[in-house]
């Protein structure tokens, strides 16, 4: 079962995936929480680090200077926009339907995301969604990369692509933390603690789930997750 899958994904994860949750646990630990809670004060210090992280992750963002103003520039448009409304948002609890000021919070989520995607020299679809995530809200924002937005038929550059990605995550851990609920007899809170053994949010373990067996193809978490 799915719940079952995420379990061994997570594990698997991180038995084997060594430079990846190295890069991830350091730069949480160099991450200025000050400057992200008042954008205006994001430098070029704080993002050209933010795309290190990524590039580890093998986004291969251009670190340029001018690229690094570009893209600095488009996270000072937006995340203003996105602390004010998501900070205390969780992947399975914000309401994607929900309109603030006329606007669904899942479309004030693509053009953000957009926004910066789009600020560098090329779409960096992949590279803003690992900065969003470990920048902004780790608890909201799920990663993705090719062979992943392939696997749930985003894999393409339109507009509110990433917030249909979004949705579709949702769904996946709505149902999974369900399914822990009914097998095990959990509450809801001892089935999210179950499914985040590595102390990380279950945003990133449905990441490292999506990793596993859609860009590693795992053999053993597809066929749990009920993939060929």
């Amino acid at each position: 079962m799915l719940y079952q899958a995420i379990r061994l994904g997570c594990q698997k994860y991180h038995r084997y995936e060594y430079s990846y949750d190295q890069a991830y646990s350091q730069y949480l630990l160099c991450r200025d929480a000050a400057k992200w809670a008042r954008p205006e004060t994001l430098d070029f210090e704080e993002v050209s680090r933010l795309i290190t992280f990524a590039n580890k992750w093998k986004c291969r963002m251009p670190s340029d200077p001018t690229n690094v103003k570009n893209i600095l520039a488009g996270l000072r448009r937006v995340v203003p926009t996105l602390n004010h409304l998501l900070k205390d948002q969780t992947l399975l609890d914000v309401r994607l339907d929900s309109e603030i000021d006329g606007m669904p919070i899942s479309q004030l989520i693509a053009r953000c995301f957009d926004t910066i995607a789009t600020a560098g020299w090329r779409n960096e679809s992949v590279g803003t969604s690992k900065m969003i995530h470990a920048a902004i809200n780790p608890s909201l924002f799920v990663m993705w990369d090719t062979a992943i937005k392939d696997a749930y038929g985003v894999n393409n550059y339109s507009e509110h692509s990433y917030s249909r990605f979004l949705r579709q995550m949702q769904c996946v851990s709505n149902e999974t933390v369900q399914q822990v609920i009914k097998k095990e007899s959990r509450t809801h809170e001892e089935a999210i603690i179950s499914l985040t053994p590595c102390g990380q949010t279950l945003a990133k373990v449905v990441d490292e789930f999506n990793y596993v067996c859609f860009t590693a193809r795992d053999a053993d978490v597809r066929k749990l997750a009920g993939y060929r």
